[in-house]
């Protein structure tokens, strides 16, 4: 076992095979940790790297909600798809005054400016036909 002592006294280190003397600050050195710290590092350089693909499928979606006198609908359309807003009493197929969006977003649209007043129902669905949400309105 090694004994490494910087003084304080001196400002080079000195190296000692017994204990150092007073106001000397004493490290041990362990020679016997050297060869684990190579094999750890030698292990660590063979691994092999790996790669891999991350496939990330977003599925359309849909969101109708009711603030206020506005309603908020959050849609995320399929490519290629629309979506349609409109007020009914059953919401069956849409009518003709429907509000159309042609692209993914949130969209704030006023109850009155739909002309779903007298209406039981709100409703959007998407042209694909995968997506279909409705909220009921209080009148």
């Amino acid at each position: 076992m090694l004994f490494v002592s910087f003084c304080l006294r001196r400002f080079k280190p000195t190296f000692r095979v017994s204990l150092a003397r007073s106001r000397c600050l004493i490290v041990m050195l362990c020679l016997s940790t050297t060869p684990f710290c190579f094999a750890t590092a030698t292990e660590a350089q063979h691994q092999g790297k790996q790669t891999a693909n991350l496939t990330l499928t977003i599925q359309p979606q849909m969101q109708l909600e009711k603030k206020g006198a506005n309603l908020v609908l959050k849609i995320r359309l399929a490519p290629g798809a629309d979506a349609k807003l409109w007020g009914d009493n059953s919401c069956g197929l849409p009518k003709d005054n429907y509000t159309t969006f042609t692209a993914s977003g949130t969209y704030q649209v006023s109850v009155q400016n739909l002309t779903a007043l007298g209406q039981a129902y709100v409703c959007a669905a998407s042209s694909d036909g995968r997506l279909k949400a409705s909220i009921r309105l209080q009148n």
